[in-house]
This record gives structure tokens, sequence and C-alpha cells, in this order.
């Protein structure tokens, strides 16, 4: 599992083979989150304004706020100025046009903390959790986990049974979403392992999974998170603010 987050550089750059990820607080100030409403495109803060409660507003605000910065640095270019394209299933993708590095990312966020993978020419997908013990995660896993994956969660010491469960969700997500196929494909068809460098497997010939890496994550305390690159992963990175 990483755990090493270094501080954030003011200028960026990646090679092909090499991940960056990025860690975000969204708890910040009401000024700071003002600033970032600037970066927004219109279409984005009519997103903004749809949410009921304001502190989903605000994080959204925030996170989407920092994925721009953050792209800047390594497009060189203005916040404003980047345009977003999205897949059928809404996976969203810098626009061609803006971007010739071919530079890719995927943005989580949960509970006031975001993370942001990017890679060059290959897909990335990357997941936040909060881990709470309230949570019904027992029922949850029962309908979405694999018969194996359920077995070992219920096998836990029962301290440890959130935080497995949550290791396991964000595996799962990280790798639909690299895959960009959203919830199409059942969670309950492909199986993780938690030991490190195992990869994820089908259990369904109708499941692919493509050749992935996948790395695991301790954003903070009480936080867990994935991530999955389609193809090689020789160097990794993490910054963190």
């Amino acid at each position: 599992m990483l755990t090493i987050w270094n501080p954030p550089p003011t200028q960026a750059s990646l090679v092909v083979g090499e991940i960056h990820i990025w860690r975000f607080a969204l708890d910040i100030p009401e000024a700071e989150i003002e600033h970032r409403l600037q970066y927004l495109s219109e279409d984005e803060r009519a997103r903004a304004e749809r949410f009921v409660f304001k502190n989903s507003r605000d994080a959204f605000i925030a996170a989407r706020g920092a994925l721009r910065r953050t792209l800047a640095l390594y497009l060189q270019a203005d916040p404003t100025s980047i345009r977003f394209d999205y897949t059928s299933q809404g996976k969203p993708a810098i626009n061609s046009a803006d971007n010739p590095q071919d530079l890719r990312f995927n943005l989580s966020h949960s509970a006031g903390m975001a993370l942001l993978a990017l890679t060059l020419g290959c897909e990335v997908g990357v997941d936040i959790e909060k881990v709470r013990a309230d949570f019904p995660y027992l029922e949850i896993a029962q309908q979405f986990f694999t018969a194996a994956e359920y077995a070992a969660l219920c096998a836990t010491a029962p301290a440890l049974q959130a935080e497995t469960f949550f290791n396991y969700w964000t595996h799962k997500e990280a790798l639909i979403k690299a895959t960009g196929v959203g919830l199409s494909v059942p969670l309950n068809q492909f199986e993780v392992s938690l030991a490190p460098g195992v990869p994820i497997t089908s259990l369904s010939t109708t499941v692919q999974v493509p050749a992935h890496s996948i790395l695991a994550l301790a954003p903070g305390a009480d936080y867990v998170g994935a991530c999955v690159v389609l193809g090689e992963c020789s160097h990794i990175t993490l910054w963190g603010s």
C-alpha cells in the first residue's frame, strides 16, 4: 500500500509508463471556494448550482477547481480554457484539440478528500472512500461481491471488516472507472484480491478485464483508495496537499 505523499510541485510533467496521483482536501475556506468557482465552465457552474446542499456544492467546486488547476500544470494552459468531452458512460476526458500529449485522468472524492490520477496514453481509474463502521457493509457485500470476496470479508476480524470492505470496493470502482464501462458490468462478475500484485480476474466469459496495474492507496486516516491503470506502470509519484 502506498503511503508517502510528497509536497505538491509548482510545475509537473509525465512520461509514458508513469503515474501521478494527487490528494486534495476539499474542506477549504469560503474564499478559496469562490476562487475555484472562477475556473469552472458555464455548464460546471450550472451543475454546481443544482446541488441541494451547500456542502455538496462546495465539494464539487473544490474538486473540479483543483482538477482544472492541476491539469493546467501539465498542459501549460489556463485552467479556464480546458475543455472536456464525455463518453457515453459519462467518463470525462480532455478535448483532444487541447491535449497534444494525450494526458488521461480520473477524479474521485469522498467526505472532504479527493484523489486525482494522471497518466499519458493509457486509461486510469481511481477511487477514494471514507471508512465508515456504521455502513451496512455486510449487506452490500453480499449483494455486490463475489462469493470468495464475501467469505474473505466475513472471515476478517470484526474490527477490520469495515476497512476491508472499503478496500475491496475502491479496487472494484477503480477498475470500472478505468475501463469506462460504469455499472453496466456487475461488480460481482470480477474478483479482487487485496494481496499486493494480484490482478483482478473475470468470473464471466462476457466480462473482459484488460491487462492492468493496480495500486492500493492510503490517502489519510480513516480513508482508503485504489488506482487501476490499463497498462504498465513503471513509476508512481504521490502528491499530497
